[in-house]
């Protein structure tokens, strides 16, 4: 499931993805080998541009990081790599537009 999310250049906050629905019982995430990045339209990573450095975490079963900057009129893929305790690995992303 594909979220939009639309913020302004000024704008700093945190968004995350719950992976609760496809954890099995006793299933948890893992920080250490969870990944999240970001991708401007033509898939060039921007990450160092649109995600605050040093603020990726979970909380239960959240995946989050915090979002800054952001042309206006972009869109940004933010994805979201979720390592668990079992050996799994989950991704969804996020769209993130850019609007002033």
């Amino acid at each position: 499931m594909r979220r939009l999310v639309i913020k302004q250049p000024a704008e700093t906050f945190y968004i995350g993805v719950d992976f609760s629905p496809v954890l099995a019982e006793g299933e948890g995430l893992d920080q250490i080998n969870s990944e999240i990045v970001a991708y401007d339209s033509t898939g060039q990573d921007v990450s160092t541009e649109i995600l605050v450095n040093n603020t990726m975490m979970i909380s239960d079963t959240v995946l989050q990081i915090k979002v800054q900057g952001g042309e206006v009129g972009q869109r940004y893929k933010v994805s979201f790599r979720a390592a668990t305790n079992f050996g799994n690995l989950y991704e969804e992303d996020i769209w993130l537009l850019i609007r002033d």
